[in-house]
């Protein structure tokens, strides 16, 4: 969007011979001012637009050798690229990117920007979905594991959680935990399993055995 700096006592003459003002204006994005007609600054805030020419100019050549850039790079080679070792679980059963990203990264990043940061990875919020503005965002890394296709969800304690999540809740291994699972044991089956075996006991089980057994003996008192 554009901050109107001063109106400019020069005009802009149409073919019509109409005449149009002419201002100076700054970018609200990278500051960059510049002289445009007044009617195209209106327009332009009216529309709501983050970035000016100037803004994206800078966007395609300055930022090739960014993390940004990496991940959109990395995101339409999984889409678009048969030799891609990620295509069977992108290209390779139907995610494609957007055209105008895949054209573009400055289309990418035009969308994307704004939300950006070093800490978040991109994620699609349809996992069957497209690379696209409205099924995609920034989302921290254990929040993107959860949502994999192939991420294993557990039952435990009345709650459906992935397994990342369930082996941090019950204070054991993931081998001695998912060991149990797939003898075919529920999440609370497989803990109650784990926490009468001798053998592999970590530190934070037998806590959460403790504060397991106070919580009971606080229910029944209560009761």
């Amino acid at each position: 969007m554009y901050e109107i700096v001063r109106t400019l006592e020069k005009q802009h003459f149409t073919k019509g011979g109409r005449a149009m003002l002419v201002v100076m204006v700054r970018c609200l994005q990278c500051g960059e001012t510049k002289e445009v007609l007044e009617q195209n600054a209106m327009r332009s805030n009216r529309l709501k637009r983050a970035h000016c020419a100037a803004c994206i100019k800078h966007c395609y050549h300055h930022m090739t050798d960014t993390r940004p850039y990496r991940i959109w790079k990395g995101a339409r080679e999984r889409c678009e690229n048969p030799k891609s070792s990620d295509w069977q679980h992108y290209g390779g059963r139907g995610i494609r990117m957007c055209p105008a990203w895949s054209k573009s990264f400055a289309a990418f990043w035009h969308d994307m920007g704004l939300s950006y940061s070093d800490d978040l990875t991109i994620e699609r919020i349809d996992v069957n979905g497209h690379y696209s503005p409205d099924n995609c965002r920034w989302a921290p890394n254990m929040e993107q594991q959860a949502n994999k296709r192939n991420n294993r969800v557990v039952s435990y304690q009345g709650e459906t959680m992935h397994l990342a999540e369930f082996v941090r809740r019950a204070g054991f291994s993931k081998t001695m935990l998912t060991k149990r699972l797939n003898r075919g044991m529920t999440g609370d089956a497989a803990v109650e399993s784990a926490l009468r075996s001798a053998y592999d006991k970590s530190r934070n089980a037998r806590r959460w055995r403790m504060s397991t057994t106070w919580s009971h003996v606080a229910r029944a008192i209560n009761s």
